[in-house]
C-alpha cells in the first residue's frame, strides 16, 4: 500500500501538483502583467475577424478575473456608419467548460469609463455617447442581464438588456457579419446625422434629458426582438422649435416601433398629445395627434419657408388641431396628414378673426387647407372661406376663397383713407371672390389670380349704387381691372362700367407705369322707349405714375352727352336741378374733347390741373341753341376755366367768351364776352331764379332788328352762389350797340347802353343813349332791391325828342286809359328824374320837364307848351308854366289820382281867340272867306273831376270866370240867332230907325259853375250901343241841351224887353 502510495504521489500527485502550480503561477502571471505584447498581433486578429478594429495597451487573461483589456479603441462599422469604443478597460469572464467545448460563452460582461462615438465626415454630425455603466451577468437559465447607464449629447440613458439563449450569441454574430455589408444604410445614416445635429444644439440641465428602456432578445429567435421603456426631454431646441418638454412612452416589438402617451410641451400655449407608430420593416408610420401649436411651428413643422408667409409667421395666437397620419411609406414626400384646425381671436392681415377653422390635408408634395371658414365677429356676418393649396416642390399656392368683409371699414383700420363722407362710417359687406391659379408664392411677378368685389348695393354719399360688382385679374405681372360695374334704380347694372390695367413690374421697380384705363356709361336714348339705353360716355387714355416722384400724368381723349348723362342721373343722383352740367344740350352729336394731366404730385398736393379741349357740333346751352362750339378748359382744385371759348348760336350769331367757375365758395366769372346777337342770350349763364327773371326784365320788351342784330361785350359777369338759394351775387358789366330797335312796338332807333348788375342789391343801365335824327337822348336807370326793391329813372336834357307817353307807358302800362286821350308831338323834349317802388304799394315819385310844340287833350291842343310834370304815388301833378291855346296864353296846374279817377284842374287863360274858340266849339259853320270874329277870352276856373263814377263819364265840380273883349258878340253863332230873333219881332222898327241894327256888344262878363254834367252861368251881362244883354243859363252835355234866359236893356229909345231864348 505504501508502495502504491508513493508510486501514487511520485507518479500523479507531485507531477499534478506541479502541473497546477504552474498553471496557477501563468495565470498569476497573465491576470497581473497581461498577455505578451507578442501576443497582441493574434489577438488583434482574433477581434478583428469579430468585427472590430482597433487597439489596446494590455491584455490580461486569468481564471479569476478572465479576459481584461486594458484602454481599448475599436472601431466596428454598423449600418448608420462607423463606430469607435473607447474605455478604461472592458471585462470579459468566458464560461470555462464552454471554452473547452470550445464555444465562447461570456458569464460575465463590463465596460468601466467607456465611449461610444458614431463617427461622421462632418464634426457637427458626430455623435458621442459615454458608458459610466455596462455590466453584465449570465444566469443559470442561460439568459444574459445588461444593464447600461450612459449619456449621449446630454440625454441620460438607463437601460435593462436580457438576452435569451445567451450561450448560442456566436453563432448570431456569425449570421450577423456574413450580412453586415448588406445592412449599410444610407438613409438611416443621414437620420442619426441630423439627431446629431439636433442634439447638439441642445443645451440640457441636469436631468432635463433621459431615456429609459428595457429590452430582451432571444438568441435563437432574434426576430422576437423587445425595446420598450419611456423618455423625458426639457429645455431643449429642435431647429428653431424650442421644446420646453418632450415625454412620452416607447415599444418595439416585431418592428413595430410605437410611442405612445406622448406629450409635447413646447411653451404654455404649445402643447402636442398622442401617439405615433413605425412598421420598421414595411418602413411606414401612422400617427394620431392633438394639441394647440403658434402657426410659425406648423410651418416648420410642414416645412414651408416663413420668409414665404411673415405675417402668418409672426402670430402669437395657437392653432388647436387634431392630426390623423394614416399608415404612410416612412418618407417625407409620401406622408399624407389630415389635420383638423380651429382657432379663436387671431390677427391676420390686417383683419381681427374672431374664430376659424380649417382642414390641413398634406399629399407631399402638396399641403392643401380645405374647409377653411373665418369669422371676423361673433354672428358670423363677416366671414371668409374656401382652399388653398400649397406645393412644397415647385413652392407655388392655389387658392379658391370667398366671403363678405366690411372692406372699407377694414381699409380705414390698416390706415387707407376711406372718406366717411362719401362712403359713410356704417359698416357694409362686400361679397369677395378670389380665384388664384398655381402660383409661385415668393414670385408675384408669376402669380396669376382673379378677385372680385360685389354688393347688392353701396351708399355713396346720398346715392345708393345697385349691384356695384369689380374684377381684378393678375397675370403676367399685369394687374387688370377687367370689369367695373354698377347700377342705379331704374338703371341697368350696368349702367357705369370702368377698366383699367397696369403692369406691377414697372410699380414695385419704380419705375414710370402707365395705367390704360377707358370708362363707359349708358343713358336714356331720346326718342327711345324707357327701357332703352345707349352709351353716353364713352372715355379711354392712360396714366403714367412715377413711384419713385410720386408724380402722376394723363392723356386721354372721349366723346359725350351730357344732357342725356344728366338727364338719366339726375334723380338717382339727386343732382341740383339747375346745375351747370344740367343746362347742356347735344340732341344729336356728342361733345368730343382730350383731356391731359400734365405730371404732378400725387400726395396731396394742391398744384394738380387737367388741360382740355371740348368741341361740339350743335347743342346748345340753357336756353341758348348752338351751331357749334369750342374752347379750351384747365381744371384745378379750385377752380374750372374755359378760356378762347367760340361758338356760333343757331341763329348764326357769332359767341365769344372765357368762364371761370371756381368752387369754395361757388363764383362763376365770364369774361370778355363778345356777341352779335341778343343779349337774352346771357342769362343761360345766370343761374339764381330771382337774378335770371331780373334779367329778363331788363330786355323783356325790346324788339330787336334781326338785319341789325345788337353787338354786345360784356367785360365781366361774375355769379358767386353760397351755402343756400337766397345766398348768391351777380355782378355784370356789359355795354350794348343796336340799330332799329323796338321798345314795346316803338321805334328807339339807334341805342347804346351799358348794363351794370349789382344783383341782388341792384342794378344800373346807364348811360343810355338813343340817336335820333334830331338828336341824341340820354337817359339813366338804376335799381336797388335791398328791402322794398325801387327804380330810379333819369332822362337827362338833351336835343332829342321823345314821346311822354312812351317814357310814362314803360314805367306802367296800365296808364294807358290816363294818357290814352293825351297825344305830344314827336319833337317833344322831356326830362325826367325820379324813383318808383318794383313791387307792392308803387310809391312813385317821378319829376320832370316837358317842352312840346304841341299837346293835345282829346280836343284840346295846345302849343308851344312848356310844363313841369310829377308822379307821386298815384297822383299825377303838372304846372303849365306856358302854352299857347288858340292864339292867347293859358297856364293850367292840377292833379290827377290815377287810383280814384278824380283829378283838381286850375285853368287860367287869356287872350283867346273867340273867333278860334268859336270854331273849336263848332258854333257854326264858317265859309273860308268869312272874316275872322274879333274878340279875345279871359278865363279862369276850379275844377274837380271824377271819370266813370257811379257809372257817368264825367263829373265835374267847380266855378270859374269867363270875360270876353273887343268883341263883335252878335258875331258870334250864339248871339247871332238871337240877334235874328229880334230882328223879327216888334225891334224890327228899330233896325229901321238905326243904321246900325242892334248896334254893338264888345264885352261879356260871366260866373260859371260846374255841376255835376252841367255847366251852370248863374249870371252875366253884357254892355252894347244898343242894347246890353244880362242874364242866367246851363248847358247840359250829357244831354246836349243849352237853356239860358237873358234880359236886354233897351239903351237910348228903347224900353225894356224881355224874352226867352232857347
Amino acid at each position: 500500500m505504501k508502495l502504491l502510495s508513493t508510486l501514487y504521489r511520485n507518479a500523479f500527485l507531485r507531477p499534478l501538483l506541479a502541473a497546477i502550480f504552474v498553471v496557477v503561477t501563468v495565470d498569476f502571471w497573465f491576470e497581473t502583467n497581461g498577455l505578451p505584447s507578442s501576443w497582441h498581433p493574434q489577438v488583434k486578429a482574433i477581434l478583428q475577424h469579430a468585427g472590430l478594429r482597433g487597439t489596446f495597451t494590455h491584455l490580461r487573461i486569468g481564471v479569476v478575473n478572465g479576459v481584461v483589456i486594458l484602454n481599448p479603441e475599436f472601431f466596428t462599422d454598423t449600418p448608420i456608419g462607423p463606430i469607435r469604443l473607447t474605455a478604461n478597460d472592458i471585462n470579459c469572464r468566458p464560461n470555462f467548460w464552454s471554452l473547452l467545448q470550445g464555444k465562447l460563452v461570456i458569464d460575465d460582461f463590463a465596460i468601466n469609463d467607456g465611449a461610444v462615438t458614431l463617427l461622421q465626415t462632418d464634426p457637427s454630425e458626430v455623435l458621442h455617447t459615454t458608458v459610466s455603466l455596462a455590466q453584465g451577468r449570465r444566469s443559470k437559465d442561460d439568459r444574459f442581464h445588461l444593464q447600461v447607464k450612459a449619456a449621449c449629447e446630454g440625454v441620460n440613458f438607463t437601460s435593462a438588456f436580457t438576452l435569451a439563449n445567451f450561450s448560442q450569441i456566436t453563432s448570431l454574430l456569425d449570421e450577423n457579419r456574413s450580412q453586415r455589408q448588406n445592412r449599410f444604410n444610407p438613409s438611416a445614416q443621414a437620420s442619426v446625422a441630423s439627431v446629431a445635429k439636433l442634439l447638439k444644439q441642445c443645451r440640457w440641465g441636469e436631468n432635463d434629458a433621459f431615456v429609459n428602456l428595457k429590452a430582451t432578445l432571444d438568441c435563437l429567435e432574434p426576430s422576437q426582438f423587445a425595446l420598450n421603456g419611456d423618455f423625458s426631454l426639457g429645455h431643449a431646441l429642435l431647429g428653431p422649435i424650442v421644446i420646453t418638454k418632450l415625454r412620452g412612452d416607447f415599444n418595439l416589438r416585431q418592428s413595430q416601433l410605437a410611442f405612445t402617451r406622448l406629450q409635447w410641451f413646447l411653451s404654455r400655449s404649445e402643447v402636442v398629445q398622442g401617439s405615433v407608430d413605425f412598421d420598421l420593416k414595411e418602413k411606414t408610420v401612422a400617427a394620431n395627434l392633438h394639441g394647440q401649436l403658434f402657426p410659425a411651428t406648423l410651418l416648420h413643422l410642414a416645412r414651408i419657408e416663413s420668409g414665404s408667409l411673415p405675417q402668418i409667421a409672426t402670430l402669437t395666437t395657437p392653432i388647436h388641431f387634431t392630426a390623423e397620419l394614416p399608415s404612410s411609406p416612412l418618407e417625407w414626400q409620401k406622408l399624407n396628414p389630415r389635420l383638423e384646425c380651429h382657432f379663436n381671436t387671431m390677427p391676420l392681415y390686417g383683419l381681427q378673426i374672431h374664430r376659424g377653422r380649417f382642414v390641413l390635408v398634406s399629399t407631399p408634395p402638396t399641403i392643401a387647407i380645405s374647409e377653411l371658414h373665418l369669422s371676423l365677429n361673433p354672428a358670423n356676418t363677416e366671414w371668409v372661406a374656401g382652399d388653398l393649396t400649397f406645393n412644397l416642390d415647385t413652392k407655388t399656392v392655389a387658392a379658391e376663397l370667398n366671403g363678405e368683409l366690411p372692406v372699407f371699414h377694414l381699409a380705414r383700420q390698416v390706415g387707407l383713407q376711406i372718406p366717411i363722407a362719401w362712403f359713410g362710417a356704417e359698416k357694409r359687406n362686400l361679397k369677395l371672390h378670389l380665384d388664384m391659379k398655381e402660383s409661385p408664392i415668393a414670385s408675384w411677378q408669376q402669380w396669376h389670380a382673379t378677385a372680385t368685389a360685389e354688393a347688392r348695393y353701396l351708399p355713396i354719399r346720398d346715392v345708393s349704387l345697385h349691384n356695384p360688382k369689380v374684377t381684378l385679374e393678375l397675370k403676367n405681372a399685369v394687374l387688370t381691372m377687367t370689369n367695373a360695374t354698377a347700377g342705379l334704380p331704374g338703371l341697368p347694372p350696368d349702367a357705369v362700367r370702368i377698366t383699367a390695367s397696369t403692369s406691377l413690374t414697372d410699380l414695385v421697380d419704380s419705375k414710370p407705369t402707365a395705367i390704360a384705363f377707358s370708362a363707359r356709361v349708358l343713358a336714356h336714348n331720346p326718342g327711345d322707349d324707357a327701357d332703352s339705353f345707349a352709351t353716353a360716355l364713352d372715355w379711354q387714355g392712360e396714366a403714367i405714375y412715377d413711384v419713385d416722384k410720386h408724380r402722376l400724368s394723363v392723356t386721354s381723349h372721349g366723346a359725350a352727352f351730357p344732357d342725356r348723362i344728366y338727364q338719366t342721373y339726375e334723380t338717382p343722383l339727386k343732382l341740383p336741378e339747375g346745375d351747370i352740367v344740367g343746362q347742356i344740350r347735344c340732341p344729336k352729336n356728342p361733345i368730343t374733347f382730350s383731356l391731359e394731366v400734365p405730371e404732378t404730385e400725387v400726395n396731396g398736393s394742391q398744384n394738380w390741373k387737367v388741360l382740355g379741349q371740348l368741341h361740339s357740333d350743335g347743342g346748345g346751352f340753357g336756353k341758348l341753341d348752338l351751331a357749334e362750339a369750342s374752347c379750351q378748359v384747365e381744371i384745378t382744385p379750385h377752380a374750372t376755366n374755359f378760356r378762347d371759348l367760340k361758338g356760333v348760336t343757331a341763329a348764326g350769331e357769332p359767341l365769344a367768351l372765357e368762364i371761370l367757375i371756381q368752387y369754395d365758395p361757388f363764383v362763376l366769372t365770364l369774361n370778355n364776352i363778345t356777341l352779335n346777337g341778343r343779349p337774352e342770350i346771357a342769362e343761360v349763364f345766370i343761374f339764381s331764379k330771382q337774378a335770371k327773371d331780373i334779367y329778363q326784365q331788363i330786355w323783356k320788351d325790346v324788339t330787336w332788328d334781326p338785319n341789325h342784330p345788337p353787338v354786345v361785350n360784356v367785360s365781366s359777369l361774375v355769379y358767386q352762389s353760397g351755402s343756400t338759394d337766397s345766398d348768391w351775387l351777380l355782378t355784370m358789366a356789359s355795354s350794348l350797340t343796336a340799330k332799329n330797335a323796338l321798345y314795346r312796338d316803338t321805334q328807339l332807333g339807334d341805342v347804346a347802353l351799358e348794363v351794370h348788375l349789382d344783383l341782388p342789391y341792384g342794378l344800373k343801365v346807364a348811360p343810355i343813349t338813343v340817336t335820333r335824327p334830331d338828336g341824341d337822348i340820354n337817359a339813366e336807370v338804376a335799381m336797388t332791391f335791398a328791402g322794398t326793391p325801387q327804380c330810379d329813372l333819369k332822362i337827362n336834357k338833351s336835343e332829342g325828342t321823345v314821346d311822354p307817353k312812351q317814357v310814362l307807358l314803360a314805367i306802367n302800362p296800365d296808364w294807358i286809359s290816363f294818357l290814352e286821350p293825351i297825344t305830344f308831338s314827336p319833337q317833344t323834349k322831356v326830362t325826367c328824374e325820379g324813383s318808383f317802388f318794383l313791387s307792392g304799394e308803387p310809391m312813385l315819385h317821378l319829376r320832370g320837364t316837358i317842352d312840346t310844340p304841341q299837346c293835345s287833350f282829346q280836343k284840346i291842343t295846345a302849343e308851344q307848351v312848356s310844363a313841369n310834370w310829377a308822379l307821386s304815388s298815384n297822383q299825377v301833378r303838372w304846372n303849365v308854366l306856358r302854352a299857347s291855346y288858340l292864339g292867347g296864353n293859358l297856364k293850367t296846374s292840377g292833379l290827377y289820382d290815377l287810383e280814384s279817377r278824380a283829378s283838381n284842374v286850375l285853368l287860367i287863360a287869356d287872350n283867346i281867340s273867340l273867333d278860334q274858340f268859336s270854331t273849336m266849339l263848332s258854333m257854326a259853320e264858317k265859309s273860308e272867306d268869312a272874316s275872322p270874329v274879333p274878340g279875345v277870352i279871359h278865363a279862369e276856373c276850379r275844377l274837380d273831376i271824377l271819370q266813370g263814377w257811379a257809372g257817368r263819364p264825367f263829373h265835374v265840380e267847380g266855378n270859374g270866370h269867363l270875360a270876353v273883349r273887343n268883341a263883335e258878340l252878335w258875331e258870334v253863332p250864339l248871339f247871332t240867332k238871337l240877334g235874328q230873333l229880334l230882328e223879327v219881332t216888334t225891334f224890327s222898327w228899330l233896325r229901321q230907325k238905326q243904321d246900325n241894327g242892334l248896334g254893338k256888344i264888345t264885352k261879356l262878363d260871366a260866373d260859371v259853375e260846374f255841376l255835376g254834367t252841367r255847366l251852370v252861368v248863374p249870371q252875366f251881362s253884357t254892355n252894347g250901343t244898343i242894347i246890353a244883354l244880362s242874364g242866367q243859363g246851363e248847358y247840359s252835355w250829357e244831354k246836349d241841351r243849352l237853356f239860358f234866359q237873358v234880359s236886354g236893356e233897351a239903351l237910348k229909345e228903347v224900353s225894356i224887353l224881355s224874352f226867352v231864348l232857347k
